[in-house]
C-alpha cells in the first residue's frame, strides 16, 4: 500500500496560493519566499488569508495545477500497490475534490481527509509520499520507504528510509531500475 498526500505531491497548492493571493488580494510572493511549512509565517501575512483560499473550492479546480508525473505515476503504481491519497484538506472542499479527481482520471483505492498522523499510524503503509515534513517523521516510523518532495521548508530533513526526491516521475525511475524494491 502506498499513500500520497495530494497537495505537494500530486497537486500544486502552493502555485495556486500564490496565484490566488496575487489575483484576489494584491499580494505578489514567489515560491523562494516559502522557507517553513507555515505559509503565512513564511510569507508574513495574516493566516485568515491563507485560510480564506484553503476553504475556497475554487483553489482545488485547476487542472494545470496537476504535477506533470502525477496522473503517469499513480497509474504506473496502481498495477502493484493500493493507492490511499492522504490529505489535510478541510471537509468544506471534500465533493470538489472528488469530482477533481475523477474529472482528471486520478484514480485511487481510498482517500482520507483531515489528520494523515493518524491515518499513516493506523494503516502502515509501506511506502508514503509526503512533502510535510513533520509527516514524514512520522510515517518514518511506519513505514518501510518515505519519500519526500524537495521544498525549501523541507530539505534538511533526513532519515534512514526517508528519501529525497523532485518529482513522482523519480520513484517510476527508481522502481524500473529497481533501486527501491517497492
Amino acid at each position: 500500500m502506498i499513500t500520497l498526500d495530494l497537495d505537494g505531491v500530486i497537486y500544486d497548492f502552493v502555485g495556486e496560493l500564490l496565484e490566488q493571493l496575487r489575483n484576489k488580494h494584491g499580494i505578489s510572493k514567489n515560491r523562494s519566499s516559502i522557507y517553513d511549512y507555515n505559509i503565512a509565517k513564511s510569507l508574513n501575512i495574516d493566516s485568515s488569508i491563507i485560510q480564506s483560499i484553503v476553504n475556497d473550492n475554487a483553489t482545488y479546480t485547476k487542472r494545470d495545477k496537476i504535477y506533470a508525473h502525477a496522473i503517469p505515476f499513480v497509474n504506473f503504481i496502481r498495477r502493484s500497490h493500493r493507492v490511499i491519497i492522504l490529505t489535510s484538506r478541510p471537509e468544506c472542499v471534500k465533493e470538489t475534490t472528488l469530482s477533481f479527481l475523477s474529472d482528471n482520471k486520478i484514480y485511487y483505492d481510498d482517500i482520507y481527509f483531515g489528520n494523515k498522523s493518524s491515518v499513516i499510524e493506523k494503516l502502515r503503509p509501506d511506502i508514503v509520499v509526503e512533502d510535510d515534513p513533520n509527516i514524514a517523521i512520522l510515517a518514518s516510523r511506519f513505514a518501510k520507504i518515505v519519500f519526500l518532495v524537495v521544498a525549501k521548508y523541507n530539505k534538511d530533513i533526513f532519515g534512514e528510509n526517508i528519501f529525497h526526491i523532485r518529482s513522482l516521475g523519480n520513484i517510476v525511475n527508481y522502481i524500473k531500475t529497481g533501486y527501491y524494491d517497492v
